[in-house]
């Protein structure tokens, strides 16, 4: 009967019935049945471990699921039947959170870590190249394997959840609370699955990395979202000074912004799957992308607070622009990340380069620009669609920043400080591209090598031999660090280092043209004949 099944599922999506063949058989489903049983059991096992436990005098040890304590022994009141007083909705609860967090878990990091191993396996046999000569279609495909591959942990979690909706029952938690959580959480991990295709397809990330990595960032997902699930209304936090979990709006912003997440990564799957040399992001799909990751990312960094008769707002803004508080810190990072992360997302193969500067001079082609070609060209360099990133960015944290009490003095070292932000960004971007043509093994890993040396090497060089001035070290903006010491360094020192960043980029990119115009020259050429008179 399962055959049949999987018969009639092959008529629909080939792919998923081959994934399905290789993975459902009765043996693999009563493994998954005995693991998630085993599982929500240490959940309960745990729980009840936490419960009031006799004390040898007669009476119960105090829980924090004790509804009143005894204050002479501090231990749990009985009832008349001599039985300790248990907060149980309290109980249920906390059970419903810590399993939860383990079907998350589990369904985050095994699919992640399932998905990873089966495209890179795909990749080192070859039998990816042969699907892709199939009539499939590129979402047939992929629908596939999203499906099929982590069935069987689709399967172990779907067996958690009569015991999940048991104890929000019990815990007097609104269901739909609930269940807007778990449509949360698939969006979420639909979205982490698209990501480990990608970074396999992209840079044949390890399976068991990704698994690790996805650990380290549920954490934080979940703890967020369990805030309209039913924890502790002082846990919050604030998106434009609004209160999560006090409204509607914060939850479908999380769940449209995963949907858009879902839809942008599918297209870049889509792109790599049909053409392994395309870049991860068109041109035109990053500056959409940028626009929207720092206008959310601004959000996190705008709150208001109120005490007493007083209101005020108070931002957190990367980069040195406000506060040095922890979250203007975090908030740097996920900035600084996204923009370092856009070098490689758009860095154009060797091949690719090579006909862009090959095709350019033979076609002749006078209708687009080289500025238009460098904008908007998939096969272009891509210095200059870095730049205009990082100018989308300046465009959504500068306002804040003119909002901030500190923007009247601080506003020069602003706009030097972003110049210089986007002069390292062309740099670092023009020296990926010149790797590219490297005849050296594990070329990409030279490249995040080199990156990664001229972005920490001078701040260690500055830590080293000038640790006494701190944030006044000048050695500091030669780096994307430049924002911890760019408003304490004289203007005259900044503008001199500027000049010298801004003259090593001219100098980069016009070795880098001159090498392309000669690629492209022989490439064209090679095989030109000249006719006989």
């Amino acid at each position: 009967m399962l055959n049949n099944v999987l018969d009639r599922i092959g008529e629909l999506n080939p792919q998923l019935m081959r994934e399905l063949k290789s993975r459902v058989s009765w043996r693999n489903m009563g493994i998954t049945v005995f693991l998630s049983a085993i599982g929500q059991a240490m959940v309960l096992i745990s729980q009840y471990s936490k419960l009031p436990a006799p004390n040898g005098n007669g009476g119960f040890s105090y829980s924090q699921y004790c509804l009143k304590q005894i204050p002479n022994n501090g231990s749990c009141q009985l009832d008349v039947a001599g039985n300790p007083l248990i907060d149980w909705p309290k109980w249920w609860l906390d059970t419903s959170f810590g399993l939860s967090a383990v079907m998350v878990f589990g369904l985050f990091a095994g699919g992640v870590y399932l998905l990873a191993s089966n495209f890179s396996q795909e990749e080192r046999r070859g039998t990816l190249n042969f699907i892709r000569l199939t009539p499939q279609q590129a979402g047939s495909v992929i629908g596939g394997k999203l499906v099929g591959v982590p069935i069987l942990v689709y399967l172990g979690t779907a067996l958690a959840i009569p015991l999940q909706f048991h104890a929000v029952q019990a815990a007097h938690i609104a269901k739909l609370n609930v269940l807007s959580w778990d449509i949360l959480m698939v969006s979420i991990g639909i979205l982490l699955y698209l990501g480990a295709i990608l970074a396999t397809m992209w840079f044949k990330a390890q399976s068991i990395l990704l698994a690790g990595m996805t650990l380290s960032i549920t954490y934080p997902l979940i703890y967020m979202s369990l805030m309209w699930y039913g924890k502790r209304e002082s846990e919050f936090i604030y998106w434009y000074s609004i209160k999560m979990g006090d409204h509607i709006f914060p939850y479908l912003l999380f769940t449209g912004m995963t949907s858009a997440g879902i839809y942008w990564l599918y297209q870049a799957i889509q792109r790599r799957y049909l053409k392994p040399t395309a870049t991860v992001l068109s041109k035109k799909q990053s500056y959409v992308w940028s626009g929207m990751y720092h206008a959310t990312l601004a959000g996190f960094a705008v709150y208001r607070y109120s005490y007493s008769d007083n209101k005020n707002v108070v931002f957190h803004l990367p980069f040195g622009l406000g506060d040095n508080s922890f979250s203007s810190g975090i908030i740097g990072i996920f900035a600084f990340s996204w923009l370092m992360l856009l070098i490689p997302l758009l860095l154009p193969s060797q091949q690719s380069l090579v006909e862009w500067a090959r095709q350019r001079p033979v076609t002749g082609n006078k209708k687009t620009s080289l500025a238009g070609d460098l904008i908007t060209h998939e096969k272009s360099p891509a210095m200059l669609a870095v730049a205009i990133n990082i100018a989308i960015a300046a465009l959504v944290w500068l306002p804040l920043s003119l909002l901030n009490n500190d923007s009247g003095y601080m506003m020069p070292s602003l706009i030097l400080g972003i110049m210089m932000t986007a002069t390292l960004a062309v740099i670092y971007s023009t020296i990926t591209h010149w790797c590219l043509f490297w005849k050296v093994n594990q070329r990409h890993a030279w490249m995040v090598g080199i990156i990664s040396c001229l972005v920490f090497l001078p701040v260690v060089f500055g830590m080293v031999v000038n640790v006494g001035n701190g944030s006044r070290n000048p050695v500091f903006l030669c780096s994307p660090f430049l924002w911890t010491s760019i408003r304490n360094v004289s203007g005259f020192t900044s503008l001199g280092i500027f000049l010298t960043l801004l003259g090593l980029m001219a100098w980069l990119n016009m070795k880098l043209w001159r090498g392309l115009k000669k690629v492209g020259r022989s490439e064209s050429f090679k095989n030109f004949k000249p006719k006989s008179a």
